[in-house]
């Protein structure tokens, strides 16, 4: 298996190295001209940041830069580690070898850039942001609302470790305002966003904080330990909702933190569901906007494990929302101030009493949370399994084929995925390789254990790394 798994590596970066059109070496600071459709590869090794100016691509034609052949790390001390300045239809693909590292920003995403794709990047010990993408408006009318929309970004299959903060998507001030010699502006937005399957690990302040986003989703990303600096410092919290931000925020993992789990204080029609939180410090959602009056609110159908403080803490007055289906350990009286219509949420003060396996939401048989869900939820579960018609409480369906309960293996793919995840592999292809890769691994077994434990890579396994390869080589 293990020689499967390096063989795969291998083959991967070997088919996306025959695709280079050019490289970028260790010594060169600038990349300023691309065609549509080009692949620039980075040359392993060690380097300082990189500018990247004016490159734009196309819809069909996006330009790629990818890490290629072993790993870049890109280091510096303060500043920023790759700058896109201004630069549309761009891929950013770290293939699991790319390393920024020291900077204050890691990727900094500005000046008109747009159509923005960021994934397969490990971000470490940054003084400030993994991800900053805000073109904040230098009061002259370039990038306020109105004159510019950014439109797209997917930011995917990401790390970030022992930093700051993980991400800012969006200019904070949204509806307040960027302060000008005219007077204040607004801030353009940014259309399109998904953020996905990242994880985010020991940030000393908020993880992540998105706004001026309408219609963002945000799901399958794990935060763990946020919060850790100084008590005194409030931005502690796991995800932060802010002004401007609309849509979805769905299947997240946030554990173990200082301050709230997800903190909201983003406009009507913001859906949290399907979320597991677990340990937060203070509430595992919090609602500060400070003119909520107008606005509601959607959370259901989330697990909620042992917060420090409430379940719910709504601080400011909503109207029209809804807490539902929420399933509950060991919480404090929830907070609803405003108009809230509180439904099917279960609540006990121990996992055993609420039928649950583990802080991950796995329900034993006869939880009183399976069959006892009210009104309207999400079609499927944080695992992607389709709800019954009479759905369970929480974030979890029970596995109606599994005799101990739970989600009949419920492995988020996306989170747990190798290297290839963020390319985009279909669906049949994936499927034909897990089927491939069953096989392989009961032969290799078989063979491992007539040969006393040592095996060579057999034929089912080299027929699935020349499978992939062959999809790696029509992929790039």
């Amino acid at each position: 298996m293990l020689a499967l798994s390096v063989f795969l590596v291998a083959a991967r970066a070997d088919a996306q190295c025959e695709r280079c059109d050019r490289w970028i070496e260790v010594d060169e600071r600038n990349l300023s001209e691309g065609s549509p459709g080009e692949v620039v590869c980075l040359r392993p090794g060690r380097s300082d940041g990189l500018r990247v100016d004016g490159v734009r691509g196309t819809e069909s034609e996006p330009i790629r830069l990818a890490a290629c052949g072993g790993e870049r790390i890109v280091a510096g001390d303060g500043g920023v580690g790759i700058d896109l300045i201004n630069t549309a239809h761009f891929i950013l693909d770290g293939a699991d070898l790319l390393v920024i590292e020291g900077f204050s920003r890691g990727v900094f995403v500005r000046g008109g850039s747009e159509a923005i794709e960021i994934a397969g990047v490990l971000f470490r010990s940054l003084g400030f942001l993994g991800i900053d993408d805000r073109s904040i408006p230098p009061c002259d009318g370039r990038f306020e609302r109105g004159s510019f929309v950014q439109r797209g970004l997917w930011v995917h299959h990401n790390r970030f470790e022992d930093l700051q903060s993980a991400m800012y998507i969006g200019e904070l001030r949204c509806t307040s305002g960027v302060s000008c010699p005219e007077g204040r502006v607004l801030p353009h937005v940014i259309e399109d966003v998904i953020i996905e399957h990242n994880r985010m690990e020991r940030t000393a302040a908020t993880a992540l904080k998105i706004a001026c986003t309408p219609n963002a989703v945000v799901r399958n990303n794990h935060v763990v330990d946020y919060g850790t600096s100084d008590p005194r410092d409030a931005e502690r919290n796991g995800l932060e909702l802010r002004e401007g931000f609309t849509g979805e925020l769905t299947t997240n993992v946030v554990v173990g933190g200082f301050g709230q789990a997800v903190f909201v204080r983003s406009e009507s029609g913001t859906r949290i569901t399907n979320n597991i939180l677990i340990r937060a410090g203070a509430n595992a959602i919090a609602i500060g906007s400070r003119s909520a009056a107008d606005r509601d609110y959607w959370i259901v159908h989330n697990t909620i494990v042992t917060p420090g403080e409430r379940s719910l803490a709504s601080w400011s007055g909503v109207s029209r929302s809804r807490f539902a289906n929420n399933a509950i350990v060991g919480a404090g009286t929830p907070i609803l101030n405003g108009e809230w219509l509180a439904e099917g949420n279960v609540e006990a003060p121990t996992l055993e009493e609420l039928g649950v396996v583990d802080e991950e939401g796995t329900l034993r048989r006869g939880s009183p949370l399976i069959g006892a869900a009210i009104g309207d939820g999400p079609s499927v579960d944080r695992y992607g399994h389709r709800r019954d018609e009479e759905p369970d409480v929480g974030a979890v369906e029970f596995g109606a084929g599994d005799e101990d309960g739970g989600t009949d293996g419920g492995v988020d793919a996306g989170l747990d995925a190798g290297p290839d995840a963020h390319l985009g592999m279909d669906a049949a292809l994936d499927a034909a390789l897990d089927t491939a890769l069953d096989t392989a691994l009961d032969t290799d077994a078989a063979e491992a254990m007539s040969s006393g434990g040592c095996s060579p890579v057999s034929a089912p396994t080299g027929a699935i790394a020349m499978l992939l390869v062959a999809w790696l080589r029509r992929r790039f």
